[in-house]
């Protein structure tokens, strides 16, 4: 069976990881960012609502992609 996962770029991941906000503690502010991803992961991955392809070369060769 594949497994199917969403990969994100560095700079995506470091952007998010990054983020800071002085109007809510550091817990509350990486549980709202963990809450996002976990959220785009799910509209990602749901088959009614992307489209997939297989990209056949460049960084994520054989790495299927959504659109």
């Amino acid at each position: 069976m594949k497994v199917i996962q969403v990969i994100w770029p560095r700079p995506v991941r470091d952007k998010l990881l990054a983020f800071r906000n002085e109007h809510f503690t550091p817990e509350e502010t990486y549980n709202f960012i963990v809450s996002v991803i976990s959220e785009t992961e799910s509209l990602l991955l749901n088959p009614v609502l992307s489209k997939v392809y297989t990209e056949e070369t460049g960084e994520y060769n054989m790495l299927d992609l959504c659109v």
